[in-house]
């Protein structure tokens, strides 16, 4: 009689917990959900920056390219201005031989005419001076068409240079637009997390205070009392990322009791790095079990232990954001979904 009217009221809490749960996805987020938002804007957060820092490195090789660009440049500007020296120097050396032969009139003419000895030798002078002449001419016209040449290429070079400093705008700007895409999801992801946070804190306070029942000979124990706050399986983790969640995160108030789910024997029962107070219990077959961040260890190493004993409480030990129980099953040492068992 004492058993099936514990029985009941435990079916009547689950059902009162159903009503709350039904109650609260009708009128409002739940904790769950507000996670799954926040999960969705770590994505996004992270897709940004992804994106950001491709274009970051695109930005990088480009400016690579603006400064050996720049090194063109100088190199061909150093060369116009060579160029531009000897064109000046030439053009004075034939102004020069110009202003003595020409331009004062006769007298380059005559001192020709007078330093020939002969018709011959005054024809093969005159001759001379024209070939002198046209050669200067010449030289003249070839450093005026490489300075052309030159001038052209510097050009072309100051073109290239502004379309790739055009282009290096254009991809600075969209580095911080991803940065402030990156940035903005970062803040509304946080902000779900405080209010999922909050809302995991209004359904424990709400959730009905059940005593205990273990459940009919040959299954496993539920390990605690407490809401799913992480599932098995791929998340992004608040201390490292994204990786995969290998347990169940059930959680509840420090202090919750927390349960051997099938008989074994206690292996470890003490600290265990991100895992805090911990405690593994073998329990024959390969299958393990593990209870992490506990607040208390009420059991020892090398125990035995049976189905449904109270084997400590749940806490927020290690790297944990909140009291739960983290628990994990292994089968053949890889872990397990939990949900298998059950």
């Amino acid at each position: 009689m004492q058993k099936n009217r514990k029985r009941n009221i435990f079916i009547l809490a689950l059902c009162i917990s159903m009503v709350f749960a039904s109650f609260a996805g009708a009128y409002g987020a739940t904790s769950a959900q507000k996670k799954a938002e926040a999960k969705a804007f770590g994505d996004k957060a992270q897709e940004a920056m992804e994106k950001a820092d491709s274009v970051e490195a695109k930005a990088v090789i480009m400016q690579e390219q603006i400064d050996e660009k720049k090194k063109e440049i100088e190199a061909t500007q150093e060369k116009v201005t060579k160029k531009e020296a000897e064109i000046d120097s030439q053009t004075e050396a034939l102004n020069q031989r110009l202003s003595v032969m020409y331009k004062t009139g006769t007298i380059g003419i005559v001192d020709v005419i007078l330093s020939s000895d002969s018709m011959e030798e005054l024809l093969m002078n005159v001759g001379l001076v024209q070939k002198i002449l046209k050669s200067d001419q010449d030289i003249l016209k070839g450093l005026e068409d490489e300075l052309a040449e030159l001038e052209a290429l510097k050009k072309q070079l100051d073109e290239q240079k502004a379309q790739l400093d055009a282009q290096k705008a254009e991809l600075d700007v969209l580095v911080e637009q991803y940065r402030a895409e990156a940035d903005a999801a970062k803040a509304e992801q946080e902000k779900l997390n405080a209010e999922a946070a909050a809302l995991l804190q209004e359904e424990l306070a709400n959730q009905p205070n059940v005593p205990y029942t273990p459940p009919a000979s040959g299954s496993y124990t539920w390990p605690t009392r407490g809401v799913i706050s992480d599932d098995y399986g791929w998340r992004i983790c608040p201390f490292h990322g994204e990786e995969f969640h290998d347990g169940l995160d059930i959680a509840s108030s420090t202090g919750t009791p927390i349960y051997a789910i099938a008989d074994g024997v206690v292996g470890t029962a003490n600290w265990y790095g991100g895992y805090g107070n911990c405690v593994t219990i073998s329990h024959g077959g390969g299958l393990q079990s593990l209870y992490g961040h506990m607040n208390t260890i009420y059991v020892s190493r090398g125990e035995s232990v049976s189905r449904g004993q109270q084997i400590g409480t749940m806490g927020s030990t290690g790297n944990s954001t909140g009291p739960h129980l983290h628990f994990t099953v292994y089968m053949n040492g890889s872990s397990i979904n939990p949900w298998s068992l059950y």
